[in-house]
């Protein structure tokens, strides 16, 4: 068994409460005492049980974020957003990979709430969670991100994918494209609101055009750089025509740039790809991705996991009265090199 604060207490001859004082900053244990207790806790190699402390003062300074994936550099900024909004704040993240499962996703709320988390960013599966769903009516404070929420009094952030979507596909469209190969999220996913709005825009696009919808040419492949690569190989393999690529993320687009590669087919002479999120990788001179940035119009706050946080945060402070906020971010084309006019 480890040192306890009685251990400390009998050592120092002072009484346990002191002991736990003298690790509160705002205090009122003198210098004096607070010194000689700090010292025999160093010496005895005693660590004070700060969970436990805010468990007993009915505040766990905890919050959880939820996510569906965690291979992408945007996702991987957003936690690194939200965590040092946090400190700054003086509360802890935790961070609970759901990977899109439902099942999983039931769980770690179950433990977010066993840990006594005192607000949720939910980045998850928009599968049916009664268990969100009775926290975002009982204004548990809740931020979704990038993700529908059950309800609409509930704050979220999500990407206007619909413009997204007619941006890209405008300038491809403008630069002479007329075959388009979309590569969207995998099979299983393809119903999250982001990936069917991002289908449901491109074949708007198309038919106000005039032009022909073909299946062949709308590839549910993933968001990772494997992901992309495997679209293209598969397409290539089945013998589809296309000219441009739009895919639903810079990381999947780095994956079709290189399995177009392996087929010898240069880019953009032989096929234009577009991506979408503008990560840094995107913009190095040998990649040079032409790509949608996606921008905040109401903040000058550009990391969205900090911006979810400081949400959050407000509502745990401010309490039910808080009204709920929603944000829509807007496109913005970064045209690069991967992209050129295309004449038959």
């Amino acid at each position: 068994m480890g040192v306890t604060v009685q251990d400390v207490a009998e050592a120092a001859k002072v009484s346990g409460t002191t002991v736990s004082l003298c690790f509160q900053e705002e205090s009122r244990i003198s210098a004096k005492t607070r010194q000689r207790v700090l010292d025999v806790a160093r010496k005895l190699g005693y660590v004070p049980n700060q969970f436990a402390r805010r468990l007993r003062s009915g505040k766990s300074q905890l919050i959880a974020l939820l996510v569906a994936e965690m291979h992408s550099p945007s996702i991987i900024e957003i936690i690194s957003g939200v965590e040092r909004a946090c400190i700054e704040h003086g509360y802890n993240a935790l961070v609970f990979n759901t990977f899109r499962d439902i099942e999983i996703e039931k769980k770690v709320v179950q433990s977010a709430c066993e840990l006594k988390a005192e607000g949720i960013i939910v980045m998850a599966s928009e599968e049916k969670n009664e268990r969100l769903l009775q926290l975002c009516e009982s204004h548990f404070p809740l931020v979704y991100l990038n993700s529908l929420p059950p309800i609409p009094d509930c704050s979220h952030i999500i990407y206007d994918m619909e413009t997204i979507t007619k941006t890209g596909m405008e300038y491809l469209l403008g630069l002479g494209h007329r075959r388009i190969l979309l590569v969207s999220s995998d099979e299983n996913s393809k119903n999250f609101s982001s990936f069917a709005r991002f289908e449901k825009a491109y074949r708007k696009v198309l038919k106000k055009q005039r032009l022909q919808i073909d299946p062949q040419l709308i590839r549910y492949s993933g968001t990772t750089i494997e992901d992309g690569r495997n679209a293209i190989m598969n397409a290539i393999q089945e013998g589809v025509h296309f000219s441009a690529v739009f895919a639903i993320c810079d990381e999947a687009a780095l994956g079709v740039i290189e399995g177009l590669e392996q087929h010898g087919k240069k880019v953009p002479k032989d096929v234009s790809v577009l991506g979408i999120d503008n990560i840094s990788i995107s913009a190095l001179n040998r990649i040079g991705l032409t790509t949608i940035e996606i921008y905040n119009a109401t903040s000058a706050e550009k990391n969205l996991g900090t911006l979810a946080a400081k949400i959050l945060l407000h509502e745990i402070d401010n309490g039910v009265e808080t009204p709920a906020n929603s944000i829509v971010l807007k496109p913005r084309l970064i045209e690069r090199q991967s992209c050129k006019s295309y004449s038959v």
